[in-house]
């Protein structure tokens, strides 16, 4: 392994900024994701909120929230990305404050 490669594994695992990481995510933060989403559906909210907020494991969210687990796995990936594209937008706005 070279130089590179080292560094390419070392940092591969450092998650995008505005990454949701189960478990991690504050309640409110979370509510104020879902206002932007397009996401309308309770139960695939509770799942979300049983994954992201309360930490529980994809497949036990799914279970206790009636669900399934590739409902939950786009819906996941849809909340991610926004999450990541309001921090890419947050310069802008820190902009227009000062």
């Amino acid at each position: 392994m070279n130089i590179k490669d080292g560094f390419a594994e070392h940092y591969s695992s450092i998650p995008a900024p505005g990454t949701l990481t189960p478990g991690m995510v504050d309640k409110t933060h979370f509510h104020l994701l879902i206002d932007i989403s397009s996401i309308y559906s309770e139960k695939i909210i509770y799942a979300l909120e049983l994954h992201l907020v309360n930490g529980l494991k994809r497949n036990e969210a799914c279970l206790i929230s009636g669900i399934s687990q590739s409902c939950l796995s786009i819906k996941l990936r849809q909340l991610q990305r926004i999450s990541r594209s309001v921090v890419q937008m947050y310069p802008w706005y820190c902009a227009n404050i000062n």
